[in-house]
């Protein structure tokens, strides 16, 4: 990858703050816009990133963070809706690409790439998540611009993402009562999603095509909470509720601060978290198991990396 501009949409997120350090040790001059500053407090130290307070929903916003020729990073999602139809998975995974993609094509930008999700390729996905991942890579294919997509399985590390809440719950309670628990996963490093990223941007023969991205073994959700205690050394005892129980546990736990769990999530599940292809060995990548991607679960961890920016 040879020096760039690059805006990071979602770049304070989880995977962000491992893309980001990468993005910086390769010479990229970064823009990552926030409504929440205060989150990117620990990027300022990255050369050549600015951090811009702004809301990415605004339309009026968008036309000056996109880098004329440069490149742009979409990791912008959620895995419930909030309140308001603005923090719905239609404003937020559809609408939102929809605009960054006209004002992209406006920008003339040498490079996009759009980070969906594992299940978005079915033909008639059970939730509204999944739904709105789909269309938004079908406004992506549509859009005539050099497009690079990546829909990861539920995505591992030690400092964020699903393995912090659950690991949450290892902390607090010796018995976990676990909806669908049997669904089967195989969980990717985030640190391997990050460097994906990076080898699409190396690689024009990547342009047009769609990876997905998992882990080197599968196993169920059961399992991967079963991990997540062993990375923390403890024990815990998964009680998985039948699908009845489920539905309702889903349909209380919606309507809690957090969004634990939702109706939604429980019909995504529905679609095994598992890939069809060789996604990172097909980009020149050995998967890390999950034992070395939940290392040091439930420690404050920096992202280690060599000269070249490489975990």
């Amino acid at each position: 990858m040879t020096r760039d501009d690059v805006l990071v949409l979602g770049g304070t997120g989880f995977l962000g703050r491992h893309l980001l350090p990468r993005l910086a040790a390769r010479g990229a001059r970064i823009t990552v816009p926030t409504r929440h500053p205060h989150l990117a407090r620990e990027l300022h130290v990255l050369p050549q990133l600015r951090v811009v307070p702004t809301h990415i929903g605004d339309p009026e916003s968008l036309p000056s963070l996109i880098p004329p020729g440069g490149t742009v990073i979409q990791l912008v999602g959620i895995l419930s809706e909030g309140r308001g139809a603005e923090a719905g998975f239609e404003a937020v995974h559809v609408e939102l690409t929809r605009r960054v993609l006209a004002a992209a094509r406006r920008a003339g930008v040498r490079r996009y790439l759009h980070v969906s999700a594992l299940g978005a390729g079915v033909d008639h996905p059970p939730s509204r998540y999944l739904a709105s991942k789909k269309a938004a890579e079908d406004l992506v294919r549509a859009s005539g611009l050099a497009a690079t997509i990546f829909r990861p399985a539920v995505v591992a590390g030690p400092d964020g993402g699903a393995a912090t809440l659950f690991a949450r719950l290892v902390r607090t309670l010796p018995v976990l009562p676990l909806a669908a628990a049997s669904s089967r996963l195989a969980p990717v490093a985030v640190d391997d999603v990050a460097r994906a990223l990076l080898r699409a941007l190396d690689d024009p023969h990547t342009i047009g095509k769609t990876y997905e991205l998992c882990g080197p073994e599968e196993t169920t959700l059961a399992g991967f909470v079963r991990a997540v205690a062993h990375a923390m050394d403890r024990r815990v005892r998964v009680l998985p509720l039948p699908d009845g129980l489920a539905r309702i546990e889903a349909g209380l736990f919606e309507h809690l601060p957090g969004r634990l769990l939702t109706r939604d999530q429980l019909r995504s599940l529905e679609v095994p978290g598992v890939c069809t292809g060789e996604g990172l060995r097909a980009l020149g990548l050995m998967p890390t198991t999950l034992t070395a991607a939940l290392a040091g679960l439930g420690a404050r961890k920096k992202v280690p990396m060599d000269s070249a920016g490489r975990s």
